[in-house]
């Protein structure tokens, strides 16, 4: 669970670092697009298979914290079903006549 919680911390501020804009600041990514678009430097851009590497990067990280917030709402979910069943059993033991296997 502890691991979970930094593993979405980190996610969350590497997309706020990577996209300044998320949170008010300025982005200088379109002007790095236009000049790498205005010469003949299509070969050494930084595109994968055509696509800018900083979308699938952001794709990753928003399906990274997707991941990390499932798996700690199911943890807590797990948790406090695992404390419900103690709980009940608990009282089931401790009732007054209850003697064992004699019910069953």
């Amino acid at each position: 669970m502890i691991c979970s919680l930094f593993l979405l911390m980190e996610s969350v501020s590497g997309l706020l670092m990577s996209e300044p804009w998320l949170i008010g600041g300025k982005s200088d990514r379109g002007q790095i697009d236009l000049n790498f678009n205005a010469g003949d430097l299509s070969s050494s851009s930084g595109n994968v298979g055509g696509t800018n590497p900083h979308i699938l990067v952001d794709l990753t990280t928003i399906g990274i914290m997707i991941l990390t917030l499932t798996g700690i709402i199911m943890s807590v979910l797990a948790l406090r079903a695992r404390r419900k069943s103690r709980k009940r059993n608990c009282e089931t033991l401790h009732k007054p006549g209850w003697e064992g296997n004699e019910d069953r």
